[in-house]
């Protein structure tokens, strides 16, 4: 049954066997495999089935010191979540980066990737990929294109890894039918969790506070309670309920909203091919358009030991003459953040450098229109990293307000300096690498004019990591390995905010695979 928050009269006359705060992939996911057991299930998803901005506000929250996007850009309150803008990447973990490796504090989670694995195949079916296999060598077959093959890489500190493409699927359109159909379960639209309240002992939670714009007001109980509401929201909610525990349920050991990790993305240079391979499978314009898969470079185990580094990826975009000019970079840039629908700042300086460099963006918009990016004339190289966990970097509660009242998100996002020797070290060794395959040469250009002597122009995924990590000891986790907040009998959470390290790769596939996961738990334990 779908109902409108803003139509409830009073709190509905019975108790779930689990209500699920949060309809993203995720919650969409764990909802729909519970009802496939016969458990009935509340939904709870803040928006509609549409953006509506007024909602998508209550996103909005304090940044800083460093630069990063408006949190209301890069999360959507509405159903199906940010897979509403998710680009559909998907990929397994590595083995290594589940593994404790003693030079990143804190790593590995409490089972290894045998376990996960169990889980991806279904996965995948939600995600709606062609096939589960990860496989490169048989990725690369299955084109029968002699000029797109995998790269020769077996003595360098390479491997080659793809990512699979979902169409990608918008988890709200795709699976709306399926919650419609379900008897058992009941999505709640524009229904806002104000608060959790948990019962005088705080060893469980009795019900959840909701509210909506309209100023309705009610609650919903039931016998577990999930919260799948993303990296930044779930901490938020545990702080936010603090009637019984006063500094946030889970929190005794002060960990909720620590530990926040981002996939930062970082420009290392340019790569220009020898004329002996073709680079068309590592390709990202050929890749998702036409392919259904990428290659991409993974930093292996061997080098990552032996530099005692994080886990990072080398994704290479093909371009052509001009697209590498300084006016060609700012009309992407403006159409980007027009697409973010702002103007940047520095919009001046951008059509300057369009207007100085004509004939080249004249060129890159041409090659871009006309050409399908094969055999490239260069290749641009980005570094995606795996941030290790840092409790200094939060999230809190900010002093501000939303329109429901509730202490707004404040975002403090630090990286290290072993993060940054792993994008030197990583960014080195590629270049090595690509040189001693005889694959080609890279000019190694990394901009060192921002914070702390990270680029300026430093982007990211708007992957949400690590802010309710997984650990078996709870003063080093604020969940458990089956996902529970620890010291809390009925309170579980899903999502990429109990990953205890986040890998380098798109955690869309790894978020899924944990909501199964999730879901068998809470199937075979008596509700």
């Amino acid at each position: 049954m779908i109902i409108d928050s803003h139509k409830v009269s009073d709190a509905p006359g019975k108790t779930y066997d689990v209500c699920i705060i949060g309809a993203g992939a995720a919650g969409i996911v764990l909802g729909l495999e519970l009802a496939a057991s016969g458990k009935s299930v509340s939904i709870l998803e803040s928006g509609g089935l549409d953006f509506d901005a007024d909602i998508n506000d209550l996103s909005i929250g304090e940044i800083g010191p460093r630069h990063y996007d408006d949190l209301n850009v890069c999360r959507l309150r509405y159903l199906g979540g940010t897979t509403n803008h998710w680009g559909g990447w998907c990929r397994p973990f590595s083995d290594i980066e589940l593994q404790h490796r003693d030079w990143i504090p804190l790593s590995g989670w409490p089972f290894d990737n045998e376990h996960l694995a169990k889980y991806y195949p279904k996965a995948s079916k939600y995600c709606q990929l062609k096939t589960d296999s990860f496989d490169p060598s048989s990725a690369a077959k299955s084109l029968n294109d002699p000029a797109t093959v995998e790269l020769p890489l077996s003595e360098t500190s390479f491997d080659t890894t793809i990512y699979r493409f979902s169409p990608p699927t918008r988890f709200g359109e795709e699976y709306l039918e399926g919650i419609k159909q379900a008897t058992n379960i009941d999505l709640y639209l524009n229904a806002n969790v104000l608060n959790l309240e948990l019962s005088h002992d705080a060893n469980s939670v009795k019900n959840v506070n909701v509210g909506t714009l309209s100023d309705v007001r009610f609650g919903i109980t039931a016998k577990r309670f999930v919260l799948a509401t993303g990296g930044l929201e779930n901490a938020r909610l545990l702080l936010l309920s603090n009637n019984v525990a006063t500094r946030g349920i889970g929190n005794q050991h002060d960990l909720v909203g620590r530990y926040f990790m981002e996939h930062a993305v970082v420009d290392i240079g340019v790569l220009a091919p020898s004329s002996d391979f073709s680079l068309n499978f590592y390709n990202s314009r050929i890749g998702y358009h036409e392919l259904g898969f990428v290659g991409s470079f993974q930093l292996n185990d061997e080098a990552q030991i032996k530099e005692r580094i994080n886990s990072a990826r080398v994704d290479l975009t093909g371009f052509s003459e001009g697209e590498s000019s300084d006016g060609a970079k700012s009309l992407k840039k403006l159409m980007y953040e027009v697409r973010q629908g702002r103007w940047p700042d520095d919009l001046g300086k951008h059509l300057r450098n369009i207007a100085v460099d004509i004939d080249d963006v004249a060129k890159a918009v041409y090659g871009h229109l006309t050409s399908e990016a094969r055999d490239a004339q260069f290749y641009s190289a980005q570094l995606s990293l795996e941030q290790e966990p840092n409790p200094s970097s939060r999230v809190e509660l900010s002093t501000q307000k939303d329109a429901l009242g509730l202490n707004q998100i404040k975002l403090d996002w630090r990286l290290t300096k072993n993060d940054y020797r792993t994008v030197e070290k990583t960014a080195e060794l590629f270049a090595q690498s690509m040189g001693a395959a005889n694959i080609g040469r890279v000019r190694l250009d990394i901009d060192k004019s921002g914070l702390n002597g990270w680029p300026e122009d430093l982007a990211w995924g708007w992957h949400h990591m690590g802010t309710t990590r997984m650990s078996d000891d709870p003063t080093t986790g604020v969940v458990d390995r089956q996902c529970r907040v620890h010291g809390v009998e009925n309170l579980y959470v899903a999502g990429s905010s109990v990953f205890p390290t986040s890998g380098a790769g798109v955690p869309t596939l790894t978020i899924v695979a944990l909501a199964i996961r999730l879901a068998d738990h809470l199937n075979e334990k008596s509700i």
